[in-house]
């Protein structure tokens, strides 16, 4: 809700009042001290008035009255711009310093002791405001302090003087490596470390690589998507097409016409019998938990053996693949070569960090001492076409 109110314009309006109302009490405060401070040396010259005087207090009440007159048409400028006019005195006070808490004690008052007699004149003072200088005045300062905060270059923070040095140094205008340094800074640490790597790939003007980055890469990129973003693209031209992968849903599709596996919108072939075992352990997280536990060495697994047989046969498999498990059945052996060869393609496609999300995991049969497998990513994350 706050932000909703945090516009420049409203920001203006906040920055011109709150102005006004310090330059209003500035001058009502300045004007008091001014007074203040020549009546504490002018009281010090009245003329002593005679002590069997009965009309004292009145005498000085006078003589203060006479010189708060002079006194202020001494500070009440008569400038157009000026903000105060017609100062006058409001109220003029002289009583005994045993009276002396009876008067008021702010400052809008002026009290002043008069030590030789122990006497306290306290002095009210009034003027008058001019509302459309005070306004005008503040309005033009508040404006020239927009315009500065908004439009003057702003300095320079040690990320930015970093990238300015580096910048001038390769040859760009001092103008110009401002202006990239402050779009550069802008950068998320994902922006950034793709600015970084197309910068290194290409000889193009880094300004049209900053702004592509600012326009496309998405402020929110994860580590991940930046890793996608790096295998994806080979060369600088192909950094549309990298992008579209590493934004791409986390999902591994299994096209089964092509033999084709697909993992986070990256297209991979596998070798077929490879693919084959690959899209069988998919299949088994898709309808179930996926645990497939290995076969005893010395008891091949004819049920699962079928399976794949019949997974082979309908999407074209390998006749001498299909023609093994028909004869020796499914091998301990044979399923850890295959998820072997899934896990080498993988890494050689992805890498190793990207890679072990897409692959296995395991668990020991207390009971037997064989492993269990499946697939590391979740059923969620499999279409099988």
């Amino acid at each position: 809700m706050m932000k909703k109110w945090l516009t420049p314009i409203s920001i203006f309006v906040l920055v011109w009042m709150s102005l006004s109302l310090l330059n209003l009490l500035w001058i009502n405060y300045t004007t008091v001290a001014s007074l203040k401070s020549r009546l504490n040396t002018e009281f010090l010259e009245i003329e002593q008035v005679k002590t069997y005087s009965s009309n004292m207090l009145e005498d000085f009440k006078q003589q203060i009255e006479t010189r708060l007159r002079l006194d202020l048409a001494d500070i009440s400028p008569s400038s157009y711009l000026t903000i105060q006019k017609n100062c006058r005195v409001v109220k003029a006070e002289v009583v005994s310093q045993t009276e002396a808490a009876k008067l008021k004690n702010s400052w809008k008052q002026i009290n002043i002791t008069i030590a030789p007699y122990d006497l306290v004149a306290g002095i009210s003072v009034g003027c008058e405001i001019k509302w459309g200088n005070l306004l005008g005045l503040n309005f033009m300062f508040a404006a020239l302090m927009f315009l500065a905060v908004y439009y003057l270059p702003r300095p320079l923070s040690t990320h930015q003087r970093h990238w300015y040095k580096s910048l001038t140094e390769s040859g760009y205008s001092r103008k110009k490596a401002t202006r990239l340094s402050h779009r550069i800074y802008q950068f998320s640490a994902g922006q950034l470390q793709i600015f970084n790597f197309l910068r290194n790939q290409s000889d193009d003007d880094i300004d049209v690589i900053s702004q592509w980055c600012m326009q496309n890469i998405p402020s929110e990129m994860s580590l991940k998507q930046v890793n996608w973003f790096y295998i994806a693209c080979d060369d600088y031209q192909q950094k549309e097409h990298a992008l579209k992968i590493a934004i791409h849903d986390d999902v591994i599709e299994f096209d089964t016409s092509e033999s084709l596996v697909t993992i986070h919108g990256l297209p991979l072939k596998l070798p077929k019998t490879p693919y084959f075992y690959f899209l069988w352990y998919a299949q088994k997280r898709l309808k179930g938990d996926g645990w497939q536990i290995n076969p005893a060495t010395n008891r091949p697994d004819k049920v699962a053996a079928l399976e794949l047989i019949q997974l082979m046969q309908q999407y074209g498999g390998h006749g001498k693949a299909i023609n093994d498990l028909e004869v020796q059945g499914l091998t301990s052996k044979k399923l850890d070569q295959n998820r072997n060869k899934i896990k080498d393609e993988l890494h050689h496609y992805l890498g190793d960090k990207l890679a072990e999300n897409y692959l296995f995991e395991s668990r020991r049969d207390a009971k037997s001492q064989r492993y269990w497998y499946r697939t590391h990513f979740d059923k969620t994350q499999i279409v099988i076409n």
